[in-house]
């Protein structure tokens, strides 16, 4: 199963994980390049709360219509 955590901190260029909440606007630029149906919705919301944090919903909102209409 693919990790979007993994999958994303390859795409930025980064060596942690922890390294993407630096960075939410080059995440958030970079998440068209990913296949969303690759991981579950679950991972999917866990990731948009872990980069974006609870105050930007409109990010979780994207995320999530964007894996499901895929």
């Amino acid at each position: 199963m693919s990790d979007i955590f993994e999958d994303m901190r390859a795409l930025v260029g980064c060596t942690y994980i922890s390294d993407l909440r630096i960075c939410p606007g080059i995440v958030q630029a970079k998440l068209h390049r990913l296949e969303l149906t690759l991981y579950p919705s679950r991972q999917i919301e866990d990731f948009a709360q872990y980069i974006f944090g609870n105050s930007d919903d409109t990010a979780l909102a994207a995320l999530q219509s964007n894996h499901k209409s895929l």
